[in-house]
């Protein structure tokens, strides 16, 4: 027990590494950066549907309904809350600035 602060210690002291370099730049020109981010691959954006029930025994009242989502890059979404018939009720939708 009495060797346990020692030992911690010298796990500190040797987990310490060098302090690392700043990266280097990847592009010369802002112009050449945009193309290479315009280029890297981008992932399918995410969609997902879900179902949503509801009771409210104060009200005496029941439901069920659906709904769907949409995520994508870069902060690109839509939320679709759906109506028993199909026909949409509630729609959010974000264009990566503003909803």
């Amino acid at each position: 027990m009495r060797f346990r602060r020692p030992i911690l210690i010298a796990v500190f002291v040797l987990g310490c590494g060098k302090t690392l370099k700043p990266p280097e730049p990847l592009a010369e020109s802002p112009v050449t950066l945009v193309d290479m981010a315009r280029a890297r691959p981008v992932p399918d954006p995410v969609r997902s549907r879900f179902h949503v029930r509801v009771d409210s025994t104060t009200f005496d009242l029941s439901g069920s309904t659906g709904g769907g989502a949409v995520l994508d890059r870069p902060g690109r979404g839509r939320l679709d809350v759906f109506g028993p018939m199909g026909s949409t009720l509630l729609t959010l939708a974000s264009d990566g600035e503003a909803f």
